[in-house]
């Protein structure tokens, strides 16, 4: 064999090695984590602070959404307007 069909099949099999042990490992620590009696579901107080929290979101879309139409507005409008007359020097 040569030693570059050789190195492929050894970085190859050191990259499978890895892949695996990072998968065993995120297995374990996966099953430690549920196994530590910590609950996956959120309370209600958290449930609370998600809810205002979208609710103040949803309300600064729609303040934004309201901003883009007058901006919309606004530039229609100085797209309208002739040039300015100007002052004479004086």
């Amino acid at each position: 064999m040569d030693p570059g069909t050789l190195n492929a099949i050894q970085g190859f099999a050191a990259i499978a090695m890895i892949l695996v042990t990072v998968a065993i490992a995120v297995t374990g620590l996966r099953w430690v984590w549920l196994r530590s009696g910590r609950s996956v579901a959120p309370d209600a107080e958290t449930l609370a602070q998600l809810q205002a929290a979208l609710t103040r979101l949803e309300e600064n879309e729609h303040r934004v959404a309201e901003l883009e139409e007058r901006v919309d507005f606004s530039e229609r409008l100085l797209a309208q307007q002739q040039a300015p007359e100007r002052l004479p020097r004086g």
